[in-house]
């Protein structure tokens, strides 16, 4: 209509040429603005469910458009009249009831609920002023009537029991059926109890909240242990079950020290979130001071150089902390770096070789398996046969904290032809997670010890030999050895060398682990490297040449983890990564480096190194503790409690429950 009007605008003054015709555009034009200017949907009319709505539209878009919308919603009108007039009544009601209440009571009203009763009353009353009675509903005042239940008092619950129904995830509702029943059972009558579901629940929450808080105050390690701080963040549903959070499960671990602090839900996953968190936690619980160290997975939130949590959390504490990357997520890097180097990327979350499998176990001759072929076994060498046999028959000897590092012995063991304690036994595959690096490489050796019985390409075959003789030469022996933190120096030199070596068996599966692990190299830095000082398998010589470049001048800027040069590494020895800064460990830590003036070959019979061995030994420097936390929070994110103090009050007494009932034992039990 724009475009017409300007056309029409243009010979509006110009008399000559304002024809008839040209008139009646002008008036067809001018009555067009009367008509509607229709911008509904094209589906408008099958849209709308109100008949109302859908004739007033079609008025609308007749010529005239006839009809309108009124200034009142008379439909609403009437609505709300109605309620206003409901509201009165009920108002008029409870006034009127009021009134007559009142009433009753000025008039002394003696209530009965039987007619006899009402003549007893009224006998009883003799010549006295009349009183007026009423019968009104309720019980019989018959002698036949049973008298009303009192409600039980007695307290059933204390710290034990509540911390018990806590572990054991009873429901208040079913914590109060047990009860009952059991105390029916050992012949207690229960009415004499607060056992409702209602009393229990607040007994509960009333002995998390003593028991958290009698936790922190009593909480003092001595002051000449230092600390490792571990935290892991987990995305979690939130409590409330409305959205997704990050969850940060903070702990500290030091000699006999193994606490749960807080499972803080946090904003973001930046470290800026991250630091600020451990900082408050570590402030409610009074160990700002006590925090030496700080254990944490490698990712850029943690590491980062300028926003990362360990940076962010060392500036709020004002002074340098020990930064201990955990030893089984670097090696769990380096496997899957070999994993998809030998097997190929995969599209989905799983690797479909291994997906296979596991469809196919149930069907498997389980009698049908193969040790590792000779050309396998020469390749690896004998003596590194032996050396891994004898290293994995005495890591079963020792605890193990999880059935798959068992698991993942037996198939080593088996692989090269030997005979576990328990016996030739298969597990059936677990499930599989791209997060949990070593189940690949159990169902690397299954795949291959099955070979015969499950079928795969040519290729296949080939890359799962060449992830099994990695598993079994390089990663096995490293994954049980990365706990210690006085082995971790010699060590991650060792598996560099190891990793050179192997080339001569495997080059591109050896470049890759290579140029992974040495991205880090944290425990060979110029601090770090100090825990090789209480490592009773680094030979005297070394130390002597460790503590003499102890006077070499360090880089200015410490750096966390170090880079080194791949054609010096069989070359390199300890002695070549300490320097003056090496002296770091010793004031970051608060342990005394005065054997360090003494001869080496004294320090085993030294009563003070062996004092400060012993509390440097008890480091962590995996964080595993920290991925217990998170199973815990996951366990009982969704029970008992949608109020995030108590959440935190629950989740430290169930960790404190079970360690002081770590099974369920009878004997345990009684302790």
């Amino acid at each position: 209509m724009v475009n017409e009007w300007k056309k029409l605008k243009k010979n509006r003054n110009n008399k000559k040429k304002r024809s008839e015709g040209l008139k009646k555009k002008e008036d067809v034009w001018a009555e067009n603005l009367d008509e509607l200017f229709d911008i509904a949907h094209r589906d408008a009319l099958d849209l709308m469910k109100i008949e109302e709505d859908k004739l007033f539209l079609l008025s609308q878009r007749k010529h005239g458009r006839p009809g309108r919308i009124g200034g009142l919603d008379k439909t609403h009108t009437k609505k709300v009249a109605k309620s206003q007039t409901r509201k009165v009544r009920l108002q008029e009601r409870k006034a009127q009831a009021e009134e007559e209440i009142q009433a009753i009571y000025d008039e002394k009203v003696v209530f009965v609920s039987s007619t006899s009763d009402s003549e007893a009353a009224s006998s009883r009353s003799g010549s006295c002023s009349p009183v007026k009675f009423l019968s009104i509903p309720g019980p019989s005042s018959s002698a036949t009537q049973p008298p009303a239940s009192k409600r039980g008092r007695k307290e059933l619950l204390d710290q034990n029991l509540a911390g018990s129904l806590d572990a054991a995830k009873l429901s208040d509702r079913k914590a109060a059926v047990v009860l009952t029943h059991a105390l029916k059972k050992v012949k207690v009558d229960p009415a004499q109890y607060n056992v409702n579901s209602s009393s229990i629940r607040r007994a509960r929450m009333k002995y998390r909240a003593t028991y958290a808080n009698n936790l922190k105050t009593a909480f003092k390690p001595p002051e000449e242990i230092p600390l490792t701080i571990h935290w892991d963040g987990k995305m979690l549903e939130d409590i409330t079950g409305h959205e997704t959070v990050d969850r940060l499960p903070i702990l500290a671990s030091g000699n006999n020290v193994d606490q749960l602090l807080a499972v803080p839900k946090l904003a973001s996953g930046t470290g800026e979130s991250i630091a600020s968190a451990v900082f408050e936690t570590l402030l409610q619980w009074g160990l700002l001071s006590k925090a030496r160290g700080m254990s944490f997975d490698t990712t850029s939130s943690n590491t980062g150089r300028l926003n990362g949590a360990c940076t962010l959390l060392e500036q709020k504490l004002n002074r340098e902390l020990l930064w201990l990357a955990c030893r089984h997520h670097i090696l769990e890097i380096m496997l899957e770096a070999v994993v998809l180097k030998s097997l190929g990327p995969s599209s989905g979350p799983d690797i479909l070789l291994f997906v296979r499998f596991r469809k196919a176990w149930p069907s498997l001759n389980k009698e049908g398996f193969k040790v590792a072929d000779d050309p396998i076994l020469q390749k690896i060498g004998s003596r590194n046969v032996e050396l891994v046999l004898s290293f994995a028959e005495k890591q079963l000897d020792v605890f193990q904290p999880r059935d798959d590092y068992k698991e993942l012995l037996t198939l080593v063991i088996m692989f090269l032809g030997g005979i576990p304690k328990n016996g030739i036994n298969f597990m059936a595959p677990a499930g599989l997670h791209r997060a949990r690096w070593m189940a690949k490489g159990i169902y690397a050796i299954k795949v291959y010890m099955f070979r015969g019985e499950f079928k795969m390409t040519k290729k296949e075959e080939v890359a799962i030999t060449e992830l099994c003789m990695f598993v079994v030469s390089i990663y096995v022996y490293h994954w049980f050895q990365a706990p210690s933190c006085r082995f971790a120096p010699r060590n991650d030199l060792k598996l560099l060398k190891d990793l050179k070596a192997y080339n001569k068996v495997n080059e591109a599966i050896a470049e890759v682990a290579l140029k992974k692990f040495s991205g880090h190299l944290w425990y060979l830095s110029e601090v770090l490297v100090a825990f090789a000082f209480f490592d009773e398998n680094v030979p005297l010589e070394t130390k002597t040449k460790m503590v003499q470049a102890l006077e070499n001048e360090g880089q200015e800027d410490t750096l966390r983890r170090i880079t080194i040069d791949s054609r010096v590494i069989e070359m390199s020895s300890l002695e070549d990564f300490v320097s003056q800064n090496t002296r770091k460990f010793f004031s970051i830590t608060g342990l005394s480096p005065d054997f360090l003036e003494r001869e080496v070959v004294t320090w085993e019979s030294d009563p003070e190194y062996l004092h400060i061995k012993n509390i440097v030994s008890s480091m962590r420097v995996v964080n595993d503790i920290a991925e217990r936390g998170v199973a815990l929070m996951e366990e009982y994110n969704k029970l008992h409690t949608q109020n995030e103090e108590q959440k935190q009050y629950l989740l430290l007494t169930v960790k404190e429950f079970r360690k002081k009932f770590p099974d369920s034992r009878k004997s345990t039990l009684l302790k």
